[in-house]
Formats: structure tokens, C-alpha cells, sequence
């Protein structure tokens, strides 16, 4: 019992875990989507869609609160549904932000941060 559960917990925190959470929580938000697994295969890279920050797989606890890092499927606009062509793979701190501003206002923000973050490491990071 000790090798499945540690084999459940390994798959559940890797690309393929998130992946088949993704293909579930598709079809339960839209059970008519034309978003199948292969097509988020294809758009599930290795790094977040907005960011280009590399996704980080480990979780400690049990929300993607705890690693801002972990991948999120996102709507890019959040009025549609899950569709192809509507639907990107970003960290799951991206989404969170998008959740609680429009993108025009995260992409200010964003902006605004590494900008300031340049001027304050002086480029040393």
C-alpha cells in the first residue's frame, strides 16, 4: 500500500497529474467542450502561457495556494468557456491575479514590478 499511495502521490504531483485534473475539471465546467486531452497536451508547455516562468510541480499542503509556481488552466477570457482557443496553461498565482483584475490591469501590474524590480537590483538578479 505504501508504494501505490507514494506512486498516486508522485503522478498527482507531476505534468501528467495536473493534466488529467485539467481534462476533469474541462468537462465538468463544460460538459459540451471541444477540448480534449491531446489538445491540452499541445498547449500544456513547460512554462506559464503569460509569464514565461517555468511551472514547479512540488506541492506542499493541499492547495495550489501553497506553490504559486504549480500550472493552472486558465480562460483567457473568462466570459467564454472552456473552448479551444480560449484556454491557456499559466501559474496558478497568474490566475488568481486574473480572477481579481482584467488583463489589461495584471499586464500594468506586471509591467510595473519588473520594471521597478530592474531599477532596484540594478540588475543583479
Amino acid at each position: 500500500a505504501g508504494k501505490e499511495a507514494a506512486y498516486r502521490l508522485q503522478r498527482r504531483n507531476s505534468k501528467v497529474g495536473y493534466l488529467d485534473r485539467f481534462v476533469e475539471r474541462v468537462k465538468v465546467m463544460n460538459p459540451q467542450t471541444n477540448v480534449d486531452r491531446q489538445h491540452l497536451e499541445l498547449i500544456f508547455g513547460d512554462a506559464c502561457a503569460v509569464t514565461g516562468v517555468p511551472f514547479r510541480y512540488a506541492r506542499s499542503g493541499g492547495s495550489a495556494f501553497t506553490n504559486p509556481y504549480v500550472p493552472s488552466i486558465d480562460r483567457i477570457n473568462s466570459k467564454l468557456p472552456y473552448q479551444v482557443g480560449n484556454i491557456q496553461i499559466v501559474l496558478s498565482a497568474v490566475n488568481f491575479a486574473k480572477n481579481a483584475m482584467t488583463m489589461d490591469d495584471f499586464t500594468q501590474v506586471w509591467r510595473d514590478i519588473a520594471k521597478s524590480w530592474a531599477a532596484l537590483t540594478q540588475g543583479q538578479y
